[in-house]
C-alpha cells in the first residue's frame, strides 16, 4: 500500500477522530464478509464527513487509494451497495461479498427477495448471479407484456354494456307509454305487454352477458397458464433466447384473445336478434289479441244500438229513455273496466295507479258541472 508522508496538525481532534476510523475501517476490511457491513458504512462516513481532509487528502478518492489500498470504484461499490439495500440487508447477505451484492442492489427490493428465496447465491459464482439477473428481468417483462395483453381482453368485454343499453331503450318505451291519456282502455293492457316482452329480452341479454363473462374467464386461464409457463422457465436454465420466449408468448396471447373475441361477438349478435324478434312477435301477437277484443265489443255495442233502433221505430217505449238506459249502461260498463284496469295497476305500476286516482277524482268531480246536476 502506497501512503503519501504529509505533514499534518495531529494534535486536532478530528485528526484523531480520523485516525481511528481509518484503523477500524482496516481493521474491519481483514474480517472479510462478517464485517462487510462496518466497513462500508465507515468508508460512507469517511465520505459524507470529509474527514480524509485530516489527511491532507483533497478528495474521497486519494484517501482511498493511497491509505486503503481499495480501488476507487471499488471503495464507491461498498457505499453504494449500503445506501441501496441498507444495514439490515448487507449484514443478512455479507456472505455473497461485494460483487453480488453490487448486483442484488440494482433490482427493486421485491425481485431481489424473491430471487434469494428460489435460488442459492452462495454456491454460484458472479457470472451465474449476472446471467440469472438477466434472465430474471427479461422474464419480468414477459410478465408485464401478459398483463397488459389480459387487461386488453378484458376491457373487449364493455363491449355488452350496449346490450344493457338497448334493455334501457324498452324501458323508455314503457315510460312514454306511462304518459299517455289514462281515459284509453288499452293503456294497461300495453304496458303489461311491453313488460312482458321486456322480462323476456332481459333474460335473453342477461345470459349473453353471462356468456361473454364465462368467455372472459376462459381467456384468464389461458393467461395464467401462460404465465405458469413463465414461472417454470424462472427455476431452470434459459434455453430459449429472449426473442423467442417473446414470439411463443406473443402467439398464445395472440391466440387466446382471438378466440374470446370470436365467440364473444357470435354471441352478443345472436343476443341481439334473438332479442329483436321476441320482442317484435310477442307485442305484435299481445297487441292483436287487443285490438280483436276492442273489435268485438264494438260489434257488441253496434248490436246493441239496431236493436234500440229498432224498439225505436216499433214505439214500444220512449226513444229518449231507450237511448239513456244505452249510455247509462255503457258508462257503468266502462267506469267497471277502468276501476278493474287501475286496480291491476296497483300490483304492477304503483306510482301510475296513483297518478289515474288522482284523474279518476277531478273526473268525478267535474261530473255534475258537465251534465247539469
Amino acid at each position: 500500500m502506497n501512503q503519501q508522508m504529509i505533514t499534518v496538525d495531529t494534535t486536532t481532534p478530528e485528526y484523531c477522530e480520523a485516525v481511528q476510523l481509518h484503523q477500524e475501517i482496516m481493521a474491519n476490511a481483514t474480517v472479510a464478509a462478517s464485517a462487510l457491513l462496518e466497513m462500508s458504512k465507515g468508508l460512507k462516513q469517511m465520505r459524507d464527513g470529509k474527514l480524509y481532509m485530516q489527511f491532507g487528502f483533497e478528495s474521497f478518492g486519494e484517501y482511498v487509494v493511497q491509505m486503503t489500498g481499495f480501488k476507487e470504484r471499488q471503495a464507491y461499490n461498498y457505499i453504494s451497495v449500503y445506501e441501496r439495500v441498507g444495514e439490515k440487508f448487507l449484514q443478512a447477505n455479507a456472505s455473497l461479498g461485494i460483487t453480488k451484492l453490487n448486483l442484488l442492489a440494482q433490482l427493486p427490493l421485491e425481485e431481489r427477495d424473491e430471487l434469494l428465496q428460489n435460488n442459492d447465491l452462495n454456491g454460484m459464482s458472479v457470472s451465474e448471479v449476472k446471467a440469472l439477473i438477466d434472465k430474471n428481468k427479461q422474464v419480468e417483462k414477459q410478465m408485464t407484456l401478459l398483463q397488459g395483453e389480459y387487461a386488453e381482453a378484458q376491457n373487449k368485454l364493455d363491449g355488452v354494456e350496449k346490450l344493457r343499453e338497448q334493455l334501457h331503450e324498452l324501458r323508455e318505451e314503457n315510460a312514454a307509454l306511462k304518459n299517455a291519456p289514462p281515459a284509453l282502455p288499452s293503456l294497461e293492457e300495453v304496458l303489461r305487454i311491453k313488460q312482458e316482452a321486456q322480462e323476456k329480452a332481459d333474460a335473453a341479454a342477461e345470459a349473453s352477458i353471462q356468456a361473454a363473462v364465462n368467455e372472459a374467464e376462459r381467456t384468464r386461464k389461458q393467461l395464467e397458464a401462460a404465465r405458469a409457463e413463465v414461472e417454470k422457465l424462472k427455476n431452470k436454465p434459459a434455453k430459449l433466447s429472449a426473442k423467442e420466449l417473446a414470439e411463443i408468448e406473443k402467439k398464445a396471447q395472440e391466440k387466446a384473445l382471438a378466440e374470446a373475441q370470436k365467440k364473444m361477438k357470435a354471441e352478443v349478435e345472436e343476443a341481439r336478434r334473438v332479442e329483436r324478434e321476441t320482442a317484435e312477435k310477442e307485442l305484435g301477437k299481445k297487441y292483436q289479441d287487443m285490438m280483436d277484443s276492442l273489435r268485438s265489443e264494438k260489434e257488441v255495442a253496434a248490436s246493441k244500438l239496431v236493436e234500440l233502433e229498432k224498439k225505436t221505430a216499433a214505439g214500444s217505449t220512449d226513444p229518449e229513455l231507450l237511448r239513456f238506459n244505452f249510455y247509462f249502461e255503457s258508462a257503468q260498463l266502462n267506469l267497471q273496466q277502468m276501476n278493474e284496469s287501475r286496480e291491476r295497476l296497483k300490483i304492477n305500476n304503483p306510482e301510475l295507479a296513483e297518478k289515474l286516482n288522482g284523474a279518476m277524482r277531478k273526473f268525478i268531480d267535474s261530473l255534475p258541472g258537465q251534465i247539469g246536476l
